[in-house]
């Protein structure tokens, strides 16, 4: 039996393989091969012998196990363990299956094909789409391998896997996969975290590879403002006006040609408006019924809320007289001589503390006096 499975090609070569290896590895080098024990099983298919083989050594270096032999009804098979050297002898082909990704296929992401196989050495996978084919080959022996791939173009992709079996044989497994484009990105390049009730709030996002993208503000009393957008490329704004204090969240989202997303947010503090100052008041309480050129006149007002108050009364062909006042909870006097007769107009303007404005105005005729 030993003889037999000597004679073996797949024996024979394995063991020339080696030869040639190890012939260059000087005194200590593996230069013989040491037989085991034979081992016979009787099952009830026949007898099966069991060897193992060992690279022994003139030198100072320790035997190495080479493999295992098994010769079963007239067939030898050679493996690391019993099994691969049973199932070789058998005949057993070898099987390969490609293991779909779980997470889908992208243009430009990485993904890692898995290659399930059995009694199989290793295998040379053929990736074809439409950029062209790319190859690779990965040993599968210990029952499975990894191919790692990058798509560079959308659309159906081909796989094609050619596995070697222990026993020589040949066996091909394929598969289709379907790659989606690029993904859509997105991403808030302004926007603020904080803003007031009533006050405009302006972000600014930039979108690509998207067919188009929607905006949405969103608080504690629901959904407040929603737009959306044609954009592929480029830079988007949202404008919106906060109505209600608390928290609310800015959300961009760009969609994509082949169904994805991609999102980004931003948290927004959006603060109470400050109480408004009412507007300043301004009240006529004295103006005279008809003023005698050359004499005096009074003009009594009132002004409140207030910081400054200014006085001016206007006439055709006569200069403007201007009056300043520091606003006071007490009424205000001014006295007044016109020059000439005629119709003249007084204009009484309070100014407030945040730049509101309040005025007053009265006629005022002017005459010679008798």
């Amino acid at each position: 039996m030993s003889r037999q499975v000597f004679a073996t090609p797949r024996v024979s070569n394995l063991l020339g393989l080696s030869n040639l290896e190890l012939r260059d590895l000087g005194r200590s080098s593996l230069d013989s091969v040491v037989l085991g024990q034979p081992q016979l099983l009787f099952l009830r298919g026949g007898p099966i012998q069991i060897q193992s083989l060992y690279e022994g050594s003139r030198g100072p270096a320790a035997a190495r196990l080479i493999g295992v032999t098994a010769f079963i009804n007239g067939r030898a098979g050679l493996g690391p363990d019993i099994e691969g050297a049973v199932r070789q002898a058998l005949h057993k082909p070898p099987t390969v299956t490609v293991v779909r990704p779980r997470r889908p296929i992208v243009v430009g992401r990485p993904v890692e094909l898995r290659l399930v196989g059995k009694n199989a050495r290793s295998a040379d996978v053929t990736i074809t789409s439409s950029e062209g084919s790319e190859r690779a080959s990965v040993a599968i022996s210990s029952g499975g391998g990894r191919v790692r791939w990058v798509p560079t173009a959308a659309g159906s992709a081909r796989v094609r896997v050619e596995a070697r079996g222990l026993d020589g044989s040949r066996v091909t497994a394929r598969t289709a996969l379907h790659v989606l484009g690029r993904p859509p990105a997105i991403r808030l390049t302004r926007a603020p975290r904080r803003a007031v009730v009533g006050r405009p709030v302006r972000a600014v996002f930039k979108a690509g590879h998207s067919v188009g993208a929607v905006a949405e503000v969103a608080s504690a009393g629901g959904i407040e403002f929603t737009r959306r957008y044609v954009i592929h490329d480029g830079t988007g704004f949202v404008e919106w006006t906060p109505r209600t204090p608390g928290r609310a969240v800015l959300s961009v989202r760009a969609d994509g040609h082949d169904g994805q997303s991609a999102r980004d947010s931003v948290r927004i503090t959006v603060a109470r408006a400050p109480p408004v100052a009412p507007p300043p008041t301004v009240t006529l309480l004295e103006t005279p019924h008809v003023a005698i050129v050359g004499r005096a006149s009074e003009i009594a007002f009132r002004a409140g809320g207030c910081r400054e108050v200014v006085a001016r009364i206007d006439a055709d062909r006569e200069p403007r007289r201007v009056w300043r006042f520091r606003c006071a909870a007490r009424p205000i006097t001014l006295v007044w001589s016109p020059t000439r007769p005629g119709t003249h107009l007084l204009t009484v303007s309070a100014r407030g503390s945040r730049g509101t404005t309040s005025q007053a105005t009265a006629p005022l005729r002017a005459e010679r006096p008798r």
